[in-house]
């Protein structure tokens, strides 16, 4: 919750899930590839360690109110029961 409420005013980009997502979603990596694209974006890791579906919502729901012109989100999903 923190890294959303200290975020810029504008985001482009909110990564969300859990401990495997905050782990795997480098922020920094994806504003300079967006720089070396030509086309600048701010991307925030918004994930919690050891969170599920329902906090997740909670922390979009609260990206969505501090930032209205957040446009991407970028959710983990995953298959706890693997076949």
């Amino acid at each position: 919750m923190q890294t959303i409420n200290a975020a810029p005013a504008n985001i482009d980009v909110l990564a969300l899930g859990n401990s495997l997502m905050a782990a795997g979603f480098d922020s920094a990596t994806v504003e300079e590839d967006s720089v070396g694209a030509g086309r600048p974006i701010v991307a925030v890791n918004g994930s919690l360690g050891a969170t599920g579906v329902i906090e997740h919502l909670l922390l979009a729901r609260l990206a969505f109110h501090r930032h209205s012109d957040l446009f991407h989100v970028a959710a983990q999903f995953f298959d706890p029961c693997p076949h």
